[in-house]
């Protein structure tokens, strides 16, 4: 585990996901978990220091083109709104956690909201009655720090996906990070937008990760 990461939960089959979920989930499948309902709830290990972190989530929502192209989430810890954002496919994404969130001792609750969550049989797959939102595959909690700090993007530079694999060393598909969080407002689409920052550039927009659709 990375020096800056505080906690890792991974989801599904042979993860270490089970004693941190509350309600609103499916059974493990094999390296992720289904979101069920409007609603889905964890809890988080207090890191227990005055330190702003990331809650950093590799996810992908249940979606059905064209007539269910997208799913909303928003992100709550500790009752805090801290992000929200509208998912197509696949994506690794990172929010901003004030350390006065983790200010009260004791665990830490995060809430999904997945307002439009689906049913497969609606979609035509019979054999799914499900109410699916996210798959959710890995949680990290991180410490905020130069690696990791966002960049705000105005209009801004896009960064070819080839880039990436040389100042990673990961493939694109494999580090592509977008960082939304609510205190900036993105000229162009009125949302409050940040995204991550790799060695000085802002990441690209988009990702090559498959949609979670069935």
């Amino acid at each position: 585990m990375n020096s800056d990461v505080t906690q890792e939960i991974r989801f599904g089959q042979n993860g270490t996901d089970r004693h941190h979920l509350g309600a609103g989930w499916s059974g493990d499948e094999p390296g992720y978990r289904w979101s069920l309902g409007r609603k889905s709830d964890l809890w988080l290990n207090n890191p227990g220091d005055a330190t702003d972190r990331v809650l950093e989530m590799t996810l992908a929502p249940f979606v059905h083109p064209p007539e269910l192209a997208r799913q909303p989430i928003s992100v709550f810890v500790r009752d805090a709104l801290i992000g929200r954002t509208e998912l197509t496919e696949k994506t690794t994404l990172g929010f901003r956690v004030p350390a006065a969130v983790f200010a009260e001792p004791g665990p830490v609750r995060v809430v999904f909201e997945h307002p439009e969550a689906a049913s497969p049989i609606a979609h035509g797959h019979a054999d799914d009655s499900r109410m699916l939102g996210f798959s959710f595959v890995r949680i990290v909690l991180r410490a905020e720090n130069a690696a990791t700090e966002p960049s705000r993007i105005e209009g801004g530079e896009t960064v070819l996906a080839a880039d990436i694999g040389r100042p990673t060393g990961l493939p694109a598909a494999q580090f592509i990070l977008r960082f939304e969080s609510l205190g900036v407002t993105h000229p162009s689409t009125s949302k409050a937008t940040f995204f991550w920052t790799i060695l000085g550039r802002p990441a690209i927009k988009g990702h090559e990760a498959g949609r979670a659709q069935l």
